[in-house]
């Protein structure tokens, strides 16, 4: 079963592919580097066309999949499916958190491109998770972005948990046919 993270981005700069791949090899969160795959949007494309990056750090695991959406109508219908998300958690209209869930929303909304993190929640290495805390935070700060984790809520870029999404005992996300992921971020 996968998971989904998405990191919400104001910023339309579009990061290179080597930016990223350096950004984890000088991590060293692996034993051994590992390897790439990259999907462009278009054949023979500059490093800024990516579509997706998939992280080989294991050859038993699965990888951890990077894909970037620029698409305007696509950015809006993950949204309007993260609104639809979040009108079935406990809102508690306490005016700070009225405030928080507004400015999430709005950051949602003026988002230029999300960044959307797959990973395998159960096969994941300690490394690998490792480096998928560090990777959004360094998306999030690179590319002014809000990071949204599914059933846990939005988180700012240093992991700090920004808005807490509560969801009734009795709503499970397997209610919610629209929206496939189920992802958590794990914090060390």
């Amino acid at each position: 079963m996968s998971y989904f993270l998405r990191v919400f981005c104001q910023d339309s700069k579009l990061l290179k592919t080597d930016e990223i791949i350096d950004f984890i090899n000088q991590g060293y969160f692996f034993e051994q580097l590992p390897d790439f795959k990259i999907k462009n949007t278009i054949a023979n494309a500059e490093e800024i066309n990516w579509e997706t990056i998939t992280v080989l750090y294991d050859s038993v695991k699965r990888p951890v999949r990077i894909e970037r959406i620029i698409n305007t109508e696509l950015i809006q219908q993950d949204v309007l499916q993260i609104i639809n998300h979040l009108k079935g958690s406990n809102f508690n209209p306490q005016p700070d958190l009225i405030y928080k869930l507004a400015t999430s929303i709005y950051k949602l909304a003026t988002s230029k491109q999300v960044i959307v993190l797959e990973v395998d929640p159960v096969g994941l290495t300690d490394a690998g998770w490792e480096m998928l805390d560090c990777l959004q935070s360094y998306l999030a700060k690179n590319l002014s972005g809000l990071i949204y984790a599914p059933d846990q809520g939005f988180f700012d870029s240093n992991l700090k948990l920004f808005y807490d999404i509560i969801l009734p005992t009795n709503q499970t996300n397997q209610n919610m046919t629209s929206l496939p992921e189920t992802g958590f971020l794990k914090l060390s």
